[in-house]
């Protein structure tokens, strides 16, 4: 787990990044306990800080400069500075960065951290004279301010600094939204010699940052920002003895009001806040990580599912991918991943779409999240109808049932404005499978409308007429996990009406669909059927035959020609791709998808969230061997071979890697957002140790690699505690307290004690 910029410590904690110069930006990313306030830590110290959605910008990022007595002017961040430090470094924690750097005895370190509960990024900064003689020094202390926001065009932006106090504050005004009537405050623990609030005179005209004239002035100019581009910049010529240590501290807020920036930046100048800040955030990841761990033959799958995987998955599902919209496909795939984790985050989810769903019982791909931000992309979301939704949905309530035994969230009832009456969750559920059903073409098959997991495929189906392959693997994937739990809450005549509809899709399928070697990708509003091994290009989907062994469609000996189809065509030395070969050329009744470059996106690129479908699908085909090369193809990590290559960041899940058919082969897309890391989570605890909550319990089947002999896990179910050991040993028994367990599937537990559950497998 080390390459030549980084190195992830034994226990995948941290990342230490000794060349900052690193291939893209290896960005940490620092959240609240609401996921409406985060920061984006770069390691140089750049990277945008959010409030309430992503185009709220608060700032983007944060540079601290020291003078030295010989003139060198040097950043403690690694930003933009006129000289290199002699020694920098920076380490990337579950929430904290922290920066150092040496230069001519003068030693920096800067945390940075985000508050769990308030508005509030910390920068603690520690200075340190090394050398065995007084220095002088200059700080310049640089926060590059924004309050960017929706519908703001015609900002006025305007800095105040109280010289009586040093406290630094910031207004942004629109009239027309009162939304973005927002404020900042930067508050410092030590009052500055001067300062600087617009960086138009800090920097000066068509000049880069590292050449600014205020770098090299003797004050920084007392200009404020007036309907300009702002920063807070704050300046302090210090004189450390020989072995001497300062600490500072520089607080950002985010207020509504200009009055509520002055007031609380007063009570965030008092010393040791920052300290508190950091301690508080250090304290709450340590919670958020404390739920269930693995221990693999695996360094890389340790740190992933451990630590960043966890992180990344339940940031998505507090921040709802941030942006101005749910996009409920991600939020329902999201949930299901941190269910062993956080299960609040599902129940939410399934009671929230309740009250959005249409009289017709469609399930909307987007809503806004905020009232009033409905812009022009927005509004055209809002207008998509995509099948798929009311799939997750469903596999979203099934998955929350068996994980909780919460059959109550079903029997909810919430007011739904379409149908302008109370209806329950699972009204709201089978509403949303039994529109799909109804959705059939003329070759029996679920519709494409505006397009399926694909958004780009817009074009197939966009009259009405076109059918997705892939949605009706989905709808019969989804009812086989939905309807049993359906029969148990006493909807018998609801679940024998959706399973009966699903084997009536199943047969269509077979009929319409396959091509003699595998499944198409969908049929056209002209009646083309795509993804053909006639094709010149885009012959073989592999989410649509990795759909067709969940569903079960495929089984024994088809499954097993399906997995072998996609092991010769669609693997590539950076992952599987989407299809093999993408479209080479534009379909015009395919659409975007087809449009996009080669090997990039939607056609044909190595997409993670994609690979950890097929990754699902080769364990349900018992091919554990092809699910870890896959997996570990895919998984962030700072191996050696892969940095230079990748370019992303070691850490954290992108959305995808380009294909050998793209311009930059194996590069990752740097688009932190993504199904992955639901999906892996899923793989590994519910398929390669094979703990599958089912109706009666949790079931127990290993599909452990061949290199594998030996692995462990933690396992939270239903408020008991399962340390789960797995060996390779000939036989196969389960024992549940050292007893042992008939049919391998461990009762309902009674309490939230702890139990030690030993499997050996052959």
């Amino acid at each position: 787990m080390k390459n030549k910029y980084s190195e992830l410590s034994a226990d995948g904690l941290s990342l230490r990044i000794d060349r900052q110069a690193t291939p893209f930006n290896w960005d940490n990313y620092l959240y609240n306990r609401r996921g409406d306030f985060y920061s984006i830590v770069g390691q140089n110290g750049a990277g945008r800080l959010c409030y309430n959605f992503e185009r709220n910008i608060v700032a983007r990022g944060r540079n601290f400069l020291v003078k030295s007595e010989d003139g060198s002017i040097w950043s403690i961040t690694g930003g933009a500075a006129p000289c290199k430090a002699e020694k920098s470094q920076v380490i990337q924690s579950p929430g904290k960065s922290e920066f150092s750097a040496e230069y001519q005895g003068i030693a920096g370190k800067l945390s940075v951290a985000v508050d769990p509960d308030e508005y509030v990024e910390a920068n603690l900064l520690e200075l340190e004279n090394k050398s065995d003689k007084a220095q002088t020094i200059v700080l310049t202390v640089c926060s590059f301010v924004r309050l960017e926001g929706v519908d703001n065009s015609q900002q006025l932006d305007q800095t105040f600094y109280d010289e009586s106090n040093g406290l630094f504050t910031l207004r942004r005004y629109h009239s027309e939204s009162a939304r973005n009537r927002y404020s900042a405050f930067f508050a410092a623990d030590k009052k500055a010699d001067s300062w600087c609030g617009s960086e138009e005179d800090f920097v000066g005209a068509n000049v880069p940052f590292h050449e600014a004239l205020a770098l090299y002035s003797e004050n920084l100019p007392a200009v404020h920002a007036y309907s300009s581009l702002p920063m807070f910049a704050l300046r302090y010529k210090l004189t450390l003895q020989a072995g001497e240590k300062v600490s500072m501290q520089f607080i950002l807020g985010i207020t509504d009001t200009i009055e509520e920036a002055y007031e609380q930046g007063l009570i965030y100048q008092e010393s040791g806040k920052a300290e508190a800040i950091i301690a508080r955030a250090e304290e709450f990841h340590r919670e958020r990580l404390n739920c269930g761990m693995i221990s693999t033959p695996c360094e890389t799958l340790n740190a992933a599912y451990n630590t960043w995987t966890k992180l990344q998955l339940l940031n998505q599902n507090q921040s709802k991918r941030l942006g101005t919209m749910h996009n409920w496909r991600n939020n329902l795939q999201d949930a299901s991943g941190a269910l062993i984790f956080y299960p609040h985050f599902a129940r939410e989810n399934l009671i929230e779409l309740a009250k959005l769903t249409l009289k017709d019982g469609f399930v909307p791909r987007s809503t806004p999240k905020n009232a009033g931000a409905v812009g022009a992309i927005a509004a055209e979301q809002m207008k998509q109808r995509h099948n798929d939704i009311g799939c997750w949905y469903a596999l979203g309530a099934a998955d929350y049932v068996l994980e909780t035994g919460d059959f109550s969230v079903l029997g909810e009832k919430v007011f739904n404005p379409a149908r302008n009456r109370e209806i329950t969750v699972a009204e709201a559920v089978a509403g949303g499978l039994i529109w799909a059903y109804s959705q059939r073409g003329m070759n029996g098959l679920v519709r494409f409308m505006d397009g399926d997991w694909s958004d780009p495929l817009e074009k197939a189906g966009r009259r009405g007429i076109g059918e997705s392959v892939w949605t009706s693997f989905a709808v019969i994937y989804a009812t086989n996990r939905f309807a049993p739990v359906l029969r148990v809450f006493g909807e018998e005549k609801l679940a024998e009406r959706l399973e009966k509809c699903a084997v009536e899709v199943a047969e269509s399928l077979k009929k319409n669909a396959w091509d003699g070697k595998w499944f198409v990708r969908g049929i056209t509003d002209d009646g083309v059927k795509f993804c053909c091994e006639s094709d010149k290009d885009a012959q073989i989907s592999m989410l649509v035959q990795a759909f067709a062994i969940l569903s079960h469609v495929a089984e024994g000996e088809l499954a097993q020609s399906l997995v072998n189809e996609l092991k010769s065509r669609n693997q590539s030395e950076y992952g599987p791709m989407l299809y093999a070969p993408p479209f080479l050329t534009e379909r015009d009744g395919i659409g975007r998808e087809s449009a996009k470059k080669p090997g990039t996106g939607e056609n044909g690129s190595c997409y993670t969230h994609g690979s950890m479908m097929y990754t699902a699908a080769m364990l349900e085909a018992g091919d554990a061997d092809e699910a870890l090369k896959t997996m570990l193809q895919m998984v962030p990590s700072a191996d050696e071979k892969v940095c230079d290559v990748r370019w992303t960041s070691p850490l954290w899940w992108c959305n995808y890697y380009q294909s050998p058919y793209a311009g930059h082969p194996g590069r990752g897309s740097n688009i932190i957002s993504s199904g992955a890391p639901a999906w892996f989570t899923m793989n590994i605890a519910n398929r390669f140790f094979g703990l599958e909550a089912v109706l009666d319990g949790l079931k127990v089947s290993p599909k452990f690699p061949s290199s594998w002999n030996e692995a462990k896990i933690e396992r939270i179910w239903r408020g008991a505690k399962y340390i789960v050991t797995v060996k390779r040993t000939g036989r196969n028994s389960v024992k549940l307290d050292g007893k042992e367990v008939a049919n391998a599937v461990l009762p309902i537990p009674q309490d939230n004690s702890t139990h030690i559950v030993e499997v050996e497998i052959a």
